[in-house]
């Protein structure tokens, strides 16, 4: 019983600290982020779009009654009322009539050819090809900038608990230099302005573990505000860790997403284009056939209808957005050229940091161990070892904060598709 009970604990640890790294926060924010929600929503306009345009001639029965009431102003002739039924779907028509020359029944089909040829139906459907890749896209990019979002505000909680850390060290450090200084003061080695000193140093140390404790509490709600992540439970998250392999690759990739974006619109106006120009230069070819069921007899028909010598201005104002959409992918291309030597260049003055503040570190180490020994030898006071010592310490903090920059940067690129 008591190894089911390990086994089941070791199990929900191992579970739950999972659940708090920055690469299990970000899976859980694509399957269920707010912006993956939107997302849904969106794909789901562009389905009912869809549905619509595929059902564009099939979309339910058209009815169609006409009865009217013939006079006639011959007194000596009988008025006639008269009905006209028809019901139709897609090309199929069915109807009844009943004239004052008769009354019959017919079905038909009705269709325009020019359809045929260039469907306002496949076009409106390859225009929801290009515009369904641009909206997911679109979607893409807002969930990548909510994944930046997050790993900002990991990088700031990843800081801040390492400086809350750095003041709880700085506390105990405080605190025995106060009670050495009370010592010294109380045997006259010390000056009371000395000890005064050292207290006030204590309390405005507490003031600002009290404020880094108030942004701490702060930002772990806004986990789950921002993001429906719970960090309630715990003062760590795994730290910030991203290899520097490949990062050529992953900054040229920045801006993919735009780029594809206005290939899709110059598609789509290659598309518009395309099919006002047929609508509007070819005739609509109506063709009419009816079998007349009580006449047996088949009546058949073709319409010719063409407007000449129109301005076709949805032509014109298509082939100036081709203009327009040139000139904004070339725009576009050198802006995205600036983005990318523009991160490589951050990059680097980011990595360049860091590895100062961790040579910084190093001797700000060994000068600590240098004054840890000479205070054991008597040459420096317990306060100059202390005054060393935090230096050490506040440029490890420093040191942390600019490997986090740089590692929460190399994790956005990943991102900035």
């Amino acid at each position: 019983m008591k190894k089911t009970i390990w086994l089941y604990l070791l199990v929900f640890s191992v579970s739950f600290s999972e659940d708090l790294t920055l690469d299990n926060m970000i899976k859980k924010l694509k399957k269920r982020g707010i912006q993956k929600e939107y997302s849904l929503i969106e794909l789901k306009k562009d389905q009912v779009k869809r549905t619509k345009t595929e059902r564009m001639y099939r979309d339910g029965l058209n009815v169609t009654v006409k009865p009217s009431h013939e006079f006639d102003y011959d007194p000596t002739k009988k008025d006639w009322d008269t009905s006209v039924a028809e019901v139709s779907y897609d090309f199929l028509s069915a109807g009844v009539y009943d004239m004052k020359d008769g009354a019959d029944t017919w079905v038909g089909v009705d269709k325009n050819l020019k359809d045929i040829i260039y469907s306002e139906k496949n076009h409106r459907l390859r225009i929801l090809d290009f515009t369904e890749e641009k909206t997911k896209n679109e979607n893409d990019k807002k969930i990548d900038n909510e994944i930046i979002s997050l790993i900002d505000h990991y990088k700031k909680y990843t800081n801040l608990v390492e400086y809350f850390s750095f003041l709880n060290t700085q506390e105990v450090q405080y605190k025995s230099e106060y009670e050495i200084i009370s010592e010294e003061y109380n045997i006259g080695t010390k000056t009371k302005l000395d000890m005064e000193l050292s207290r006030v140093k204590l309390i405005n140390l507490e003031g600002e573990k009290e404020t880094a404790k108030d942004e701490l509490t702060v930002l772990r709600e806004d986990f789950n505000l921002l993001f429906r992540i719970d960090v309630s439970d715990t003062d760590n998250l795994e730290a910030l860790e991203r290899s520097t392999e490949n990062i050529d690759l992953k900054i040229n990739r920045i801006g993919r997403r735009d780029l594809e974006n206005i290939k899709l619109d110059q598609k789509i106006n290659d598309e518009q284009v395309s099919y006002s120009k047929y609508d509007n230069d070819m005739p609509d070819l109506n063709f009419s056939t009816k079998y007349m069921i009580q006449k047996e007899e088949w009546v058949i028909s073709l319409g010719i209808t063409k407007k000449f010598f129109s301005f076709d201005d949805i032509t014109k104002t298509n082939e100036l957005e081709i203009e327009r959409t040139d000139l904004e992918e070339k725009y576009l291309v050198d802006q995205v050229e600036s983005i990318r030597k523009s991160s490589m260049t951050t990059y680097k003055k980011l990595k360049k940091d860091r590895d100062n503040k961790k040579r910084d570190l190093e001797v700000k180490k060994l000068e600590t161990l240098i004054f840890n020994e000479q205070y054991k030898a008597g040459s420096k006071s317990f306060s100059d070892y202390i005054d060393k010592r935090r230096e050490y310490e506040k440029a490890y903090v420093e040191y942390i904060n600019d490997n986090n920059e740089l590692q929460s940067y190399i994790y956005k690129l990943d991102y900035k598709l």
